[in-house]
């Protein structure tokens, strides 16, 4: 069975999420809290989803120090500004050695496109660290900004301009989607 993660930074305390009807209501990126739900293809993702929140995950503390080294080294601030490495310990223990994963969202620091991290942000700095944590997988990545596109090792990137539904089928035929074990979501932050 292929399990199906997404994560969110939510303001929202517990108790709001158990009321909530949508979780496509809920804004992302407010940084207080992270959030993680799994969703498994044979349930209907409208129906009941379960939620954790990322201080109840049962991790190994080593698999998360060695995530935190890995994205402080690559220049991610996975780590650094947000502390993810929990969530992501809980997610690639689970997944296999020679993983196929997409990024959608790369990092850029342009100021002129939407959801930019700004001039300190280092694009593609999570696709270095996923690359040296699975060496024997396929790491894809996907952006808007063309530029800073590349290829390198177990990487490649593509570009995908998220607006557009038709770009998804795009990228999909160019990686075969259907061989991915993973797809992190961390674009476009304003959908």
């Amino acid at each position: 069975m292929n399990i199906y993660y997404s994560f969110f930074c939510t303001s929202y305390t517990a108790e709001k999420l158990k009321n909530e009807n949508s979780f496509s209501l809920i804004p992302s990126c407010l940084y207080s809290r992270v959030v993680l739900y799994s969703l498994y293809h044979e349930l209907n993702p409208f129906n009941d989803v379960p939620v954790i929140l990322a201080g109840n995950l049962e991790i190994d503390k080593n698999i998360e120090v060695k995530i935190k080294e890995k994205f402080i080294k690559s220049g991610s601030d996975k780590s650094t500004i947000h502390n993810y490495e929990k969530v992501y310990a809980y997610i690639l223990n689970k997944v296999p050695e020679n993983l196929n994963l997409l990024e959608i969202g790369m990092g850029t620091n342009n100021k002129n496109i939407i959801s930019n991290m700004g001039v300190g942000g280092s694009p593609g700095a999570s696709l270095r660290a996923f690359s040296s944590i699975f060496p024997n997988g396929k790491i894809y990545g996907a952006d808007i900004d063309k530029e800073i596109l590349f290829e390198e090792d177990n990487i490649k990137c593509y570009h995908l301009d998220q607006r557009v539904y038709q770009n998804y089928l795009a990228l999909a035929d160019k990686i075969g989607a259907g061989s991915l074990d993973l797809i992190i979501d961390d674009g476009l932050h304003t959908q």
